[in-house]
């Protein structure tokens, strides 16, 4: 069973200690190496725009700018009074947007006359990156809503009670290196293929660019939204949809002066980076190393091929996948009935390498209403 939590006023889920419903230990080195052939490739099926949902002829994506300047002097303290901000607190828990395009594109998603997403799991990509980074200790403990409908497992990630306290006591040079990243983009990309970018203008952290995927993990088959960093074309693809070897990641990390912060780098960021590229597909990472104070002043790409070669002394691609693998298998078995108010809570303690499932049924939705009235 679970309960519900009040953290400096906002509320958290929270399983109660000794009432799970079941419990799976999992040698994170072992088992899930030996699930190596586990490989994701996905496709693109789909495109929305958050705050507006369908991609109009008016919007503007983001392309990258070429050549790609290496040596730079970028202030991603620029124009940041303009920039529209956004608590992660109050950030909706679940996958309003991606629900509302399924919901816009049914007709495709029908077989038979009958819904079908043909699809195991629906999921955002921040879940599926804790996936691949929790064999090796990357993040912290997670916990995940899920439901199932019509034949779908729909995934919301929710915060823990150490998420909620950490994103309350974070200082401001803490909440100005969350922001550097969105700003860097629009140092990096322009509206169009050609144009110079623009990083004074406003910026809306939330007016996200998203594509859908459409992925097979395993036995896995997964649906999720991937946000649109940069594409790497030279022409208008507005006409069709981005292909995944098109699409840039772009980051930043802090400026590496010593080996301590090297060895950081390698063992961590390179995970964090690959994980979240590599599930949608990405080519590569283009990583902008700044100071405490927000300069950027160089700018570096990595293939996946040198981030998995910089943090092969520290972690595998083929444990990471076996592990998420395994994960999904385990929440699959979990639910032997088609009931959107039936809800699991599962929870990874990374301390005990122990995935956990309590029922949370009639304390939080995960599928709405009105994304159920939508769709029939």
């Amino acid at each position: 069973m679970c309960e519900i939590k009040n953290v400096g006023g906002y509320n958290v889920i929270s399983p109660k200690r000794g009432e799970s419903l079941f419990d799976l230990e999992i040698n994170t080195s072992g088992e899930c190496s030996e699930r190596s052939s586990v490989r994701p490739q996905g496709v693109i099926i789909g495109m929305y725009r958050n705050n507006a949902g369908v991609i109009s002829e008016a919007d503007q994506l983001p392309y990258l700018v070429h050549p790609v300047p290496l040596s730079v002097n970028f202030d991603l303290n620029t124009s940041m009074h303009l920039t529209k901000f956004e608590s992660e607190l109050t950030r909706p828990e679940g996958q309003h947007h991606l629900l509302k395009w399924i919901i816009n594109e049914k007709d495709n998603f029908k077989k038979g006359g009958n819904f079908n997403l043909d699809a195991d799991f629906v999921v955002n990509r921040r879940f599926l990156r804790s996936l691949l980074q929790s064999p090796y200790g990357g993040g912290d403990d997670w916990i995940v809503a899920c439901a199932k409908f019509k034949g779908t497992i729909y995934v919301m990630k929710m915060k823990t009670e150490n998420d909620v306290r950490r994103i309350m006591s974070a200082s401001e040079f803490e909440l100005s290196c969350s922001r550097y990243g969105h700003k860097f983009e629009q140092f990096l990309t322009s509206g169009s293929p050609g144009n110079k970018p623009d990083p004074k203008s406003a910026m809306d952290e939330n007016d996200e660019i998203n594509t859908v995927y459409r992925t097979q993990l395993g036995i896995n088959k997964i649906i999720f939204p991937t946000e649109i960093d940069a594409i790497d074309s030279r022409i208008d693809i507005k006409s069709r949809l981005p292909k995944p070897c098109e699409l840039v990641e772009l980051k930043t990390s802090t400026q590496i002066q010593h080996s301590g912060q090297q060895n950081t780098f390698e063992r961590f960021k390179t995970l964090s980076f690959w994980s979240q590229a590599a599930i949608s597909n990405i080519p590569k990472v283009i990583v902008g190393f700044r100071n405490r104070d927000g300069i950027v002043k160089e700018v570096k790409e990595f293939p996946m091929s040198k981030l998995k070669s910089l943090g092969r002394h520290t972690w595998q691609p083929a444990v990471c996948y076996g592990f998420a693998d395994k994960v999904l298998a385990f929440m699959g078995e979990a639910f032997n009935e088609d009931n959107p108010n039936k809800v699991v809570v599962f929870t990874w303690n990374r301390g005990r390498n122990t995935l956990s499932g309590h029922d949370a049924s009639g304390l939080v939705e995960v599928v709405p209403k009105w994304y159920i009235d939508g769709i029939k």
